[in-house]
């Protein structure tokens, strides 16, 4: 069961995914980052065995939102998985998280057995935010944020 199982969250986003700089998940562990800039993380696909990697984004401007686009996270689900701060994610498409706070920690494991996996691609940015869309930063979904500036809201239920 993924995060958003769990409440309706109008979170459904269709972003092109176009940033003006794309890393591999596992090879950075820290960096700031500031409005204006959009920052793609990926893993490879078939993304392999044994993968235990942890990476911090800092907000340079702590008047803005963490806005994180999440094109796909496609794990092996129960075994491998994307944290976002305290929690694990395994398979999501096409959501927007948005997190009011200064840093976000990830943190990609993967098992022994991986195959037929896409592994994970996401952009991450600053923004305006509004509640709606934070699963990871909060325990109460009342004090949630979400983009507007890159949303798409869906209509129907999910």
């Amino acid at each position: 069961m993924g995060f958003f199982d769990d409440y309706d969250i109008p979170c459904y986003s269709e972003v092109a995914y176009n940033p003006q700089m794309e890393l591999y998940l596992c090879d950075i562990t820290d960096m700031d980052i500031s409005e204006g800039h959009v920052i793609g993380f990926r893993t490879q696909h078939h993304y392999g065995n044994f993968n235990d990697c942890s990476m911090k984004i800092t907000r340079e401007d702590p008047t803005k939102a963490i806005n994180i686009y999440i094109e796909y996270i496609d794990l092996e689900p129960g075994a491998d998985f994307l944290w976002i701060n305290d929690n694990a994610q395994s398979t999501v498409s096409n959501k927007l998280v948005s997190l009011d706070q200064d840093i976000v920690e990830f943190r990609f494991t993967s098992d022994w057995n991986n195959y037929n996996f896409n592994g994970v691609r996401m952009m991450i940015m600053l923004g305006e935010h509004e509640t709606g869309c934070d699963f990871a930063g909060s325990r109460s979904m009342k004090d949630a944020r979400k983009p507007k500036s890159l949303m798409k809201k869906r209509t129907d239920s999910q």
